[in-house]
C-alpha cells in the first residue's frame, strides 16, 4: 500500500532506456477467493517519499531517521515536515534590553522552576527564573521609587512579549499544520543559566546545558529503539514549545559564550548531527513538542544566557497556566492602587500573600515554631507524637502516622489518575493559576478492597476522633517544581470568611470542618498559616 501509486505512475511512462524501479511478481491465488496481487519492490527513495507523505516525519521520527535519514529535513531549523519554525524580530533591541533588566533587578530566583535546585542538570551551571505572576508579585513588593517603576515596566514588557510569542508561534506553525487552531499556555518562564565559576573544569568536557530531550515525552531507557513515552513524569498534553532569545554571544553589554539552542537527529546525536540556532535578540523558535523535535542547549562557557520559554497545549481544559498572563496583568494593575493607599491601608489579602511568600522562602525543612503542647499516644501499634502549634483554631502535627511503605502505597494507588487540580471560582469548578498541582481521588470502594488503605483509613479516624461517614474521599495531591506546584493562601471551606458552598460528602452535603494532610515524600513544599505567622 505504501508504493502502489508510485508503481502505477512509473509503469505507465518509463523513460527510454530506463529500467523500471520495481519488479512484477507472479500472480498468486488464495483459498476461498480469487485475488490478484501485484507486489512492488521500490527504490528506497520512493518508499521514503511515501512515508513522508503519510506523515511519518512527525509520527515516527526515530524510525524515519533509521530508514530514511535524509528525508525529514532534520538539518533545517525551519521545516514543514517537522512543524518547526524559526522567526526573526519578534522583539526589538529595546524590548530585549527591557526584559533583561528584570533579571538585572534581581527578580529571578535561583532554582525557580527546578525544584529550587540552583544546579539542576550539572554542577557547572546555575539556573534562575521567574513566571509572569511571580514577577508581578515581586514588582508589587518593591518600594516606591525609580526601581519600583522599572520593575513594573519590565514585568509589563514580560507579559506583552509572552503574548506576542504565543500569537506568533500560533500563526507560523498554523501555516504548516491546519489542525492547529489555538495554543493555550501551559507554562511560561523567564530563565537564565550562568556558568558556575566556582566549579573547576580544566581538562573536563563540559556537559550540555540542557541535554537532548523532548518536551512531552521521555526516553525509555529499556527500549533499544529509544521510544519516547508520552506519560508522567513528563507532560503528554503539551503540544508545542517556543523560545524567544533576548541576547547573543555578540552583544557588547550582555554577551555570553556557548549556550546555543540545537535540534538533534537522535537522543545521542553527536555535534555534527545537530542543527544549531545561535541566540540573538528577537530571534525565536517554535516547534511541536514530541520526539520529532528533540532539542537541547550547548554548555554556557562564560557569562549568563537568558531567554523567554513557553510551553503550550492545544487542549484548553488541560492548560495549567491558561490565565497566567491575564492574572499577572491584573496583579500589576492592582499594585499602583495598593501603593497609592499607603501601607496603613493594605488589604487583608495582600498581608496574607506577603506572609505567605516570606514563610515559604525561609530556609530549612524543620518547623520554625515551637509547639505549645506535645504528647505521645499508641495508635494501631504505632507510637505517634502529637505536637500542638495552635489551639484555636487547632493545628496539630502528628509524627510517625504512616510507615514509608504505606506512604509509597498511597502514591502508587493515587498516581495513575492524576489530573490538573481544580478550585471553586464564581460558582463553577475550574483551574486557576493559584493552585498549580495535580490531584486524584481514592474512592471509598477502593479503600474497602485494599487492606493497606483500609488500615490507614482506620488510623486516621482514631487520631482525629471524627466519623468518616461524613468525610470526602481521600485526595492525593502531586506538586511538581516544573510548573511551580503551589496552592496560595485559601480556606478549605471556600474563599470567604464563611462557608459558601456544600461539598459532596458520603451522607449529606455540607461545609468542611477539618482537614488532615499527610506528607508522602520529599522535603520541599511547606504548609504555612500566614495569619498565624506559622
Amino acid at each position: 500500500s505504501l508504493c502502489l501509486g508510485d508503481c502505477v505512475s512509473n509503469l505507465s511512462s518509463p523513460m527510454a532506456g530506463e529500467s523500471l524501479p520495481w519488479q512484477p511478481v507472479p500472480l498468486r491465488f488464495f483459498i476461498g477467493a480469487l485475488a490478484l496481487s501485484l507486489l512492488c519492490v521500490k527504490s528506497e527513495d520512493g518508499e521514503c517519499g511515501a512515508r513522508v507523505n503519510m506523515g511519518w516525519c512527525l509520527s515516527q521520527p526515530q524510525v524515519m531517521f533509521r530508514l530514511c535519514p535524509s528525508s525529514c529535513e532534520t538539518n533545517l531549523a525551519h521545516t514543514r515536515l517537522r512543524h518547526r519554525v524559526s522567526m526573526e524580530e519578534v522583539a526589538n533591541r529595546s524590548e530585549c534590553r527591557g526584559l533583561l533588566a528584570l533579571t538585572d533587578l534581581g527578580a529571578v530566583l535561583e532554582g525557580d522552576g527546578y525544584d529550587r535546585k540552583a544546579k539542576p542538570l550539572s554542577s557547572f551551571e546555575i539556573f534562575a527564573g521567574i513566571t509572569p505572576t511571580e514577577a508581578a508579585r515581586w514588582a508589587r513588593g518593591q518600594s516606591e521609587g525609580i526601581d519600583s517603576e522599572k520593575a513594573k515596566l519590565a514585568v509589563k514588557l514580560y507579559i506583552d512579549l509572552a503574548r506576542r510569542l504565543q500569537q506568533t508561534a500560533q500563526n507560523e506553525i498554523g501555516k504548516m499544520d491546519r489542525n492547529l487552531t489555538s495554543l493555550y499556555p501551559d507554562y511560561i518562564h523567564l530563565v537564565c543559566r550562568q556558568r558556575n565559576e566556582l566549579e573547576l573544569s580544566q581538562g573536563i568536557e563540559l556537559p550540555d546545558s540542557h541535554p537532548v530531550h523532548a518536551d512531552n515525552c521521555w526516553k525509555d531507557p529499556k527500549d533499544p529503539q529509544g521510544i519516547c513515552r508520552r506519560e508522567p513524569p513528563y507532560y503528554p498534553w503539551r503540544s508545542h514549545s517556543a523560545v524567544l532569545f533576548l541576547h547573543g554571544p555578540g552583544d557588547v553589554d550582555n554577551g555570553f559564550v556557548g549556550g546555543n539552542f540545537f535540534y538533534a537527529d537522535t537522543w545521542e546525536a553527536p555535534e555534527d548531527h545537530r542543527t544549531v540556532v545561535e541566540p540573538m535578540c528577537g530571534r525565536a523558535v517554535a516547534f511541536s513538542a514530541g520526539p520529532e523535535n528533540l532539542h537541547g542547549v550547548t554548555p554556557v562557557r562564560q557569562g549568563r544566557r537568558c531567554a523567554l520559554l513557553a510551553w503550550y497545549t492545544m487542549e484548553k481544559e488541560k492548560a495549567h497556566f491558561l490565565n497566567e498572563l491575564d492574572d499577572a496583568e491584573e496583579m500589576l494593575r492592582g499594585s499602583s492602587a495598593v501603593s497609592a493607599k499607603g501601607s496603613s491601608d493594605v488589604s487583608e489579602a495582600d498581608t496574607a500573600m506577603a506572609a505567605y511568600h516570606r514563610l515559604c522562602k525561609e530556609t530549612g525543612t524543620d518547623d520554625t515554631a515551637e509547639p505549645i503542647d506535645e504528647f505521645q499516644k499508641v495508635v494501631d501499634e504505632r507510637t505517634l507524637t502529637f505536637q500542638v502549634f495552635n489551639s484555636a483554631p487547632q493545628i496539630t502535627k502528628i509524627r510517625n502516622l504512616l510507615s514509608p511503605e504505606e506512604a509509597a502505597h498511597l502514591i502508587k494507588v493515587g498516581s495513575p489518575d492524576l489530573q490538573p487540580s481544580t478550585v471553586f471560582e464564581k460558582g463553577e469548578i475550574t483551574t486557576m493559576n493559584y493552585r498549580t498541582s495535580e490531584t486524584s481521588w481514592i474512592s471509598e470502594d477502593t479503600v474497602a478492597q485494599d487492606e493497606i488503605l483500609a488500615r490507614i483509613n482506620d488510623r486516621m479516624k482514631q487520631v482525629t476522633g471524627l466519623s468518616f461517614d461524613s468525610a470526602e474521599d481521600i485526595q492525593v495531591a502531586f506538586y511538581s517544581s516544573r510548573n511551580q506546584g503551589k496552592y496560595e493562601p485559601h480556606l478549605d471551606w471556600g474563599v470567604g470568611q464563611k462557608v459558601t458552598r456544600s461539598f459532596k460528602h458520603k451522607i449529606s452535603p455540607g461545609g468542611r470542618i477539618a482537614t488532615l494532610l499527610i506528607y508522602l515524600d520529599g522535603t520541599h513544599g511547606k504548609t504555612v498559616f500566614p495569619h498565624l505567622d506559622l
